[in-house]
C-alpha cells in the first residue's frame, strides 16, 4: 500500500469495514459542505458583482485620465466565473442525484413486475431449463429488493439535501427543474 493511499476502516474486532456505495448517490459526493457556506459565498459574489458595477469610468487622478473598463468587465468575468463554480456544483448533485433516482424507480418498477411465485406455480413438473430461468428470476428479483433495502434509510435524507438544494438555487435566480421533468 502507497503512503498517500487512506487505510480501509476497521471495526472492533479488527476486520476492514466494507463501505457499500449508494446507488442513489452514484456520481455525487455523499458529504458536501453545509448549503449555507454555499449561500454565503454566493451573496458575497453578488454584492461584490454590485460594487464592480457601480465603479465609475473613466477616473481622472490630477492630470491623467483612467479608463477601468475593461478592468471592470475582467473583474466581472472572474466573479462570475466564481458564482458559477458554486451554482453548477448544486445543479450537477442534484440533477445527478435527481437521475440517479428516476433510473432507480424504473428499475425497480421493471425488475418487480414479474412475481416469481405466479410464475413458479404456472409451471408443473420444470425441466433442467425451465428451474435455471425461474432460478435467475428470483435471485434478480431478490437483488432488486435488496437494493431497495439498502436504499430506504436513506432515502429521506437524500431528498431533503435536493429539496434545499432547489431552494438555494431559486433563491439565487437558478431554475434546476424545467418544466416537464
Amino acid at each position: 500500500m502507497e503512503e498517500n493511499e487512506p487505510k480501509p476502516e476497521k471495526d472492533e474486532t479488527g476486520e476492514e469495514i466494507v463501505k457499500k456505495e449508494n446507488i442513489l448517490l452514484k456520481g455525487c459526493r455523499e458529504v458536501i459542505p453545509s448549503l449555507e457556506l454555499f449561500d454565503e459565498k454566493i451573496t458575497k459574489l453578488k454584492d461584490l458583482q454590485i460594487e464592480v458595477s457601480k465603479i465609475q469610468t473613466p477616473v481622472e487622478k490630477a492630470w491623467i485620465k483612467i479608463d477601468l473598463r475593461n478592468f471592470i468587465k475582467a473583474l466581472e468575468v472572474k466573479i462570475n466565473t466564481y458564482m458559477k463554480v458554486y451554482t453548477d456544483f448544486l445543479t450537477h448533485e442534484f440533477k445527478t442525484t435527481l437521475k440517479n433516482l428516476k433510473d432507480f424507480n424504473h428499475r425497480t418498477t421493471v425488475g418487480l413486475k414479474t412475481n416469481p411465485k405466479d410464475v413458479f406455480a404456472s409451471t408443473e413438473n420444470p425441466n433442467e431449463r425451465q428451474k435455471e430461468k425461474n432460478r435467475a428470476l428470483l435471485m434478480k428479483v431478490m437483488k432488486h429488493i435488496s437494493e431497495m433495502k439498502s436504499v430506504r434509510g436513506s432515502i429521506t435524507g437524500i431528498i431533503e439535501r435536493m429539496r434545499n438544494m432547489v431552494i438555494k438555487l431559486k433563491k439565487h435566480g437558478i431554475n434546476v427543474v424545467e418544466k416537464g421533468e
